[in-house]
């Protein structure tokens, strides 16, 4: 079901992982962060997974891209991870600053971080709006938040059926057998400029080329 321009669900953003409400505050956070420390430069793609009780298990924020199509590369890479540490859920990041509404001519918002949660089971998007001033401060727009519960049906919709990144998601969270493994994917991660942070022992060795980055 479609519940577009309600306010953001809480408990039901409570089937991908605990304290839903903090994840999403700490995304505002790390954006903030990131505009006022790196001006002009690309919000990358961030990845957080979570483990069988909803706790936070491992993320990773993307390398540089070039384009589209290697934008959607690199969600695919990122996402190898969810088989490879027998993830139950997935909080994914993506910002856009293409909003072409008239808002963004009367002080309206400018952008928005775009945030998919994600199990096998279940699928939701919400869109947290944005404005930048010149001074790289960042004003949220709550009141304009968007929260869709993703289902078959809504797949059908215009607005979701070319959608590629959902397309990604489900083939990623649905896949049984890991095709890479964890020592495999942190090495190659290591390798191509990928950051990425345990929150618990990986119990797994890896090539380490961030030297090389």
């Amino acid at each position: 079901m479609s519940i577009n321009n309600l306010p953001i669900n809480y408990k039901i953003l409570e089937n991908f992982c605990n304290e839903p409400e903090q994840e999403v505050q700490n995304i505002k956070s790390s954006f903030d962060k990131h505009v006022e420390l790196a001006e002009g430069s690309t919000f990358r793609p961030k990845l957080m997974l979570f483990d069988y009780f909803k706790n936070k298990k491992f993320g990773l924020s993307s390398r540089q891209y070039v384009d589209l199509t290697d934008l959607y590369a690199t969600v695919s890479e990122m996402m190898y991870s969810f088989s490879a540490f027998s993830a139950y859920s997935c909080v994914l990041v993506l910002d856009t600053n293409l909003n072409t509404s008239d808002d963004s001519q009367q002080g309206g918002p400018t952008g928005a971080l775009v945030v998919y949660f994600a199990s096998e089971d279940h699928a939701v998007v919400i869109k947290l709006y944005y404005s930048i001033d010149e001074s790289n401060v960042v004003t949220w727009f709550t009141n304009k938040d968007s929260f869709d519960e993703i289902t078959i049906e809504s797949l059908a919709d215009e607005s979701y059926r070319n959608n590629k990144i959902l397309e990604l998601l489900f083939i990623h969270t649905h896949i049984d057998s890991p095709p890479y493994s964890k020592p495999e994917l942190l090495s190659y991660y290591s390798l191509k400029g990928y950051n990425f942070k345990p929150f618990r022992d990986l119990k797994t060795s890896y090539m380490d080329f961030s030297y090389k980055n």
